[in-house]
């Protein structure tokens, strides 16, 4: 289920928070079977308020300020059925039954009055849909407003169309109101629900997490790196090219460490690795054993090799753990790059990723195919996976692969974007053998509704549910967005997402995640206001107010986020620094 963060910047998230049950006695409408359309007010003096404290409470069971019915009175835990209280069914949408939820007709409009408190961070949430009980004649769109201003507005739903997971944030807010209205074709047949509508909030105040941690030092690698990775003991690596005037030969590679409180690390000395113009840091890795994976595309004036274009070749070099290259490693010696593999691919490859048995997995694109090589631990190609150690999937127009994510069991995720429309965001399970995993999604492939959207990065919850992160295009805005598969990777119904939270990542910009051991993720590469900032969520998506603030945990570079245990998340690629946890 998609989680878009976008408030006033462009982000679609989720932001989760809680909200105690409230003790104040539940208003119902009024009782048997009422003429259309159906109107409910409170009367003077009798106005119930939602009381919002931290917690959680069902608007099934909230006391309505005001609200009316396109046909009879709206119904509690089924649909609206026709014209008299109770006549509806199970609350079904698209073949999926809910318990819990509220059965409209358009014009539908619920209004709910709110305490609020300047100590909490809330949210509303549900899942909208057009109920089955209609089959394909009823189409509608859902609003939320917030003090009566539009929050939320859904595109139009039909019979056909899945639910929607619609969430929107109240702080401050004294009124909300959940309206249906059709789809601009008259009203018959417009049965809608509000499923699991749920407002839930977060306390706010005297929180340290997200607040810089002033015992970490800032100065970073001395130089931008391109990519960062952690090694088990919280020392940090940066991977980079050294800045040179354009027209400078040659240019060189660095890697350079940093100790766990963010100094430099003096007993690292890897070498530098020249090459000539058009050279890119791709990724870093460490292996279980601590060595290091630099993962680069570059070129120069002759071929280190014979069958090697000169030009745009890839190279992958092991460092061992004090940085020294690994000598027995790679094709590279003879060239003069010791521990150094030189590999020809023709397509985009930027994914690098260590399975648990230490063979080595690097990932890209091609044409219309996502494209995975796996080698063994001396950079020999591993003839049991793919075709002699290679696996090409055809996934269609504008295939590119981002990111690779390993399992536990061998089996992993490769996740970028596919198909028309700027494509949509693709993830695909693969076997340790490099087969399309036929128990995961369609043949192996998931696809998310979201135009002209990406995935950049993947994370596996110890459930087995995978978290992505990525953006979409909305306008001419780049906007971060999470999403969240089931272990079989169906979108997550459970899985909240906040059109009311913003979130800008500028162009061309990766994404990064990190999860806590609480459930709780991180994500990097966004902006609030044009501010860099760092982004916590509940493990239900929600934003998660405590970290930082309603803006975020403001950070000077919010590219890429690194986790080290204990200590807090470690932000940027130029100007690093660390948050409390």
């Amino acid at each position: 289920m998609t989680t878009h963060l976008r408030n006033s910047l462009g982000w679609s998230v989720a932001l989760g928070l809680l909200l105690a049950a409230c003790s104040q006695p539940v208003t119902p409408p009024p009782s048997g079977a009422e003429p259309r359309p159906w109107t409910y007010k409170a009367e003077a003096g009798g106005q119930k308020r939602l009381t919002l404290a931290a917690g959680s409470i069902s608007l099934v069971d909230g006391p309505l300020l005001s609200a009316r019915n396109g046909s009879g009175p709206f119904e509690r835990n089924r649909s609206n059925g026709s014209s008299t209280e109770g006549d509806g069914a199970a609350l079904t949408v698209n073949g999926v039954r809910s318990a819990t939820g509220l059965g409209v007709h358009a014009h539908s409009e619920l209004n709910y009055a709110l305490q609020s408190t300047t100590q909490l961070g809330c949210t509303f949430s549900a899942s909208v849909g057009v109920d089955d009980e209609v089959g394909d004649d009823g189409s509608v769109v859902v609003q939320v407003a917030v003090d009566g201003v539009p929050r939320y507005t859904s595109p139009v739903l039909t019979g056909r169309s899945p639910a929607r997971n619609v969430s929107v944030r109240l702080d401050q807010a004294s009124t909300l109101t959940l309206s249906v209205t059709d789809a601009g074709d008259g009203a018959d047949h417009d049965h809608a629900d509000w499923l699991n509508p749920v407002i839930r909030c977060t306390e706010t105040v005297a929180a340290t997490a997200g607040r810089p941690d002033p015992t970490f030092q800032t100065g970073g690698f001395g130089r931008p790196a391109s990519v960062t990775a952690l090694q088990p003991d919280g020392r940090i690596l940066g991977f980079g090219v050294e800045p040179a005037p354009p027209d400078e030969q040659p240019q060189k590679f660095f890697v350079a460490r940093l100790l766990p409180d963010g100094k430099p690390d003096a007993s690292f000395k890897a070498p530098a690795l020249s090459f000539s113009a058009a050279n890119t840091a791709l990724s870093v890795a460490v292996q279980p054993d601590g060595d290091v994976l630099l993962l680069g595309r570059a070129s120069l004036p002759r071929s280190p090799l014979p069958d090697l274009s000169n030009d745009n070749f890839l190279f992958l070099q092991r460092l061992l753990p004090g940085g020294q290259p690994d000598p027995s490693f790679g094709n590279g010696a003879d060239a003069g790059y010791p521990g150094t593999l030189f590999l020809e691919w023709p397509g985009d490859a930027r994914a690098l990723t260590v399975q648990p048995d230490s063979r080595v997995l690097i990932g890209g694109s091609q044409g219309s195919a996502f494209v995975v090589r796996a080698l063994l631990p001396d950079g020999q190609p591993d003839a049991s996976f793919g075709v002699e150690g290679e696996r090409v999937l055809d996934l269609g127009p504008a295939a590119r692969l981002e990111t690779l994510t390993t399992l536990p069991d061998g089996r992993f995720l490769a996740a970028g974007r596919s198909g028309d429309q700027g494509g949509q965001p693709t993830v695909v399970r693969f076997t340790a053998s490099g087969a399309p995993d036929p128990t995961f999604g369609a043949a192996g492939v998931t696809r998310l509704d979201d135009p002209a959207a990406t995935v950049h990065a993947a994370l596996l919850r110890p459930g087995g549910q995978a978290l992505l992160a990525g953006t979409v295009q909305v306008g001419a805005a780049q906007v971060c967005a999470l999403w969240q598969l089931t272990p079989d990777g169906a979108p997550d119904s459970t899985f909240h997402a906040s059109p009311d939270l913003t979130v800008t990542a500028p162009a061309d910009q990766p994404t990064s995640l990190a999860l806590q051991a609480d459930g709780r993720s991180i994500m990097g590469g966004c902006a609030m206001n044009a501010a860099p900032a760092l982004f916590r969520f509940l493990d239900n998506g929600t934003a998660d107010f405590s970290y930082g603030g309603p803006a975020g945990a403001a950070v000077q570079d919010s590219r890429s986020v690194l986790l080290q245990p204990g200590r807090g998340a470690v932000s940027g690629l130029t100007q690093l620094s660390r948050l409390l946890p």
